[in-house]
């Protein structure tokens, strides 16, 4: 009876073991950067999947004198409703697979912008400084507001830890905002 239970093992093993592995398949996801030197962040990137997983990576500073930050991933979970806004503008933005830009030289440089999208038949991305299509302007701002939430939040975590007397200051500022 002993060596029945050993020839049933291997059967349940591998099944388990195949749908761990197509419960972990790849999904789409969409991504943006922004990279503008002498901006506070300098340097951001945030990437939403499509199950609304997201994480947001910066080099924000807290304050004038502070370092930039370590390069460690906020993980975040995203609405349904943004979820779902972000992937059908990057639909309607035919995967940032066409021209992006604008094109335009009079326009004042607002940082080098960069969406991405992946999933299993896509892979594309397109860099700008300012784009004229109505859903990559829509898909910029949801990012950057998305940006700024984070990076309020991370002061907020900072100063709550190192400098709690600042953070009656740092609510008037987000309320004013």
């Amino acid at each position: 009876m002993g060596s029945r239970k050993l020839c049933v093992l291997p059967p349940i093993v591998a099944l388990t073991l195949c749908i761990l592995a197509y419960s972990q398949a790849p999904t789409a996801s969409v991504s943006f950067s922004l990279d503008f030197p002498g901006a506070n962040p300098s340097h951001y990137e945030i990437v939403i999947a499509s199950d609304g997983q997201g994480s947001y990576t910066s080099d924000g500073k807290f304050d004038d004198q502070s370092e930039p930050a370590a390069a460690t991933p906020l993980q975040f979970v995203l609405s349904e409703n943004i979820r779902k806004q972000v992937f059908d503008l990057a639909k309607k933005s035919h995967y940032f697979s066409g021209k992006v830009d604008s094109g335009q030289k009079n326009i004042a440089n607002t940082g080098a912008k960069t969406l991405a999208y992946k999933d299993s038949s896509h892979n594309s991305q397109a860099t700008y400084n300012y784009s004229m299509l109505q859903p990559v302007t829509q898909l910029t701002s949801i990012f950057q507001n998305l940006s700024t939430t984070m990076e309020f939040g991370r002061r907020l975590v900072y100063l709550h830890k190192y400098e709690k007397l600042a953070l009656d200051d740092q609510l008037k500022r987000m309320e004013e905002m």
